[in-house]
């Protein structure tokens, strides 16, 4: 049976949107054990069936299937490279946020581009891609899970 944890940062990115989109991306592309052993991030783990049922701001969900001493990723939580060394992640926008959210989400992309070998793509057909969401909080899941892969944004005016 899968079971769900929570990692809940401790405000270690701030209120803006921008800062909170680069937070949740490079959660969303970068292996558990990288990013648990760095040294900025101070994560609690949280069981979901101690009564920690709702997400909070800053939220990072992983689905796991062993002993919660085994957190190493098996290979399929990584987005593939492709022949040409960078790593393709389709992503679709949601159309409720405004232009003016669209345009802040898509300069953070950017920015992302310029450090990493990660180039974000036009969700079209494929299965595996990031649906970025207003939300009432900022959460995503940890790695890629496969399918729709929700990141929410929390959305200001």
């Amino acid at each position: 049976e899968e079971e769900e944890l929570l990692v809940t940062y401790k405000n270690l990115w701030g209120k803006n949107l921008k800062m909170n989109l680069l937070a949740l991306l490079s959660t969303l592309l970068f292996s558990f054990h990288k990013l648990a052993t760095s040294k900025p991030v101070q994560g609690i783990l949280k069981n979901k069936d101690s009564g920690e049922t709702d997400f909070h701001q800053d939220d990072i969900v992983y689905k796991r299937r062993t002993q919660r001493s085994a957190m190493s990723c098996s290979g399929n939580c990584y987005w593939p490279r492709s022949e040409d060394g960078l790593v393709k992640i389709p992503v679709n926008i949601s159309p409720e946020f405004s232009l003016e959210h669209k345009s802040v989400i898509i300069k953070a992309m950017e920015e992302f581009v310029t450090l990493t070998c990660i180039r974000f793509i036009k969700h079209t057909v494929e299965y595996d891609y990031i649906n970025i969401v207003p939300g009432d909080r900022c959460w995503s899941y940890f790695g890629k899970i496969g399918g729709r892969q929700q990141l929410s944004l929390l959305k200001h005016g």
